[in-house]
């Protein structure tokens, strides 16, 4: 019997959560439209009962304020169910882009750490080839000083 390796399974698992994420967020797309179908006529019914209790008319307003009633099955469960939905989407994003900001971050660190090194080994080799130099002609100043060399021309 076969096994896929873990990373298969895990990046499948990835795909399939982020396919899922999409489904949810069509679907909440959706109710949204189904919601402000009903949202303007919401609207009239409270502008009415603003209307009655700003003109001090309380039993107007109590009067216009039952016809809330009819959007309570419309706004009530769903928007509560599609409060829960967009809690438990933006959930999930902020543990991915914690997670991706860790990995980037450990990159980062990593590179650093690279280019720290390289940093270091190119100043390494270039400041041995410069005190090189200069031993050598340390070196030539005291035997010219010391009379060791002659003059050629």
């Amino acid at each position: 019997m076969l096994r896929r390796p873990a990373r298969y399974s895990n990046k499948r698992s990835k795909t399939v959560a982020k396919a899922a994420d999409r489904v949810e967020l069509a679907r909440i797309e959706g109710s949204f439209k189904y919601l402000s179908r009903n949202l303007e006529e919401f609207l009239s019914v409270g502008d009415r009962t603003m209307a009655a209790l700003a003109d001090g008319r309380r039993e107007d307003a109590r009067i216009a304020s039952l016809d809330f009633a009819k959007f309570a099955q419309a706004f009530g469960p769903d928007l509560s169910e599609i409060r829960r939905a967009v809690a438990e989407l933006t959930e999930r994003s902020t543990r991915e882009v914690l997670a991706r900001e860790e990995l980037d971050t450990y990159l980062s660190f990593a590179f650093f750490l690279a280019a720290c090194g390289v940093g270091l080994g190119i100043s390494a080799v270039g400041s041995t080839r410069v005190i090189a130099g200069l031993r050598q002609l340390v070196a030539s100043a005291r035997a010219i000083e010391s009379g060791g060399i002659r003059n050629r021309w």
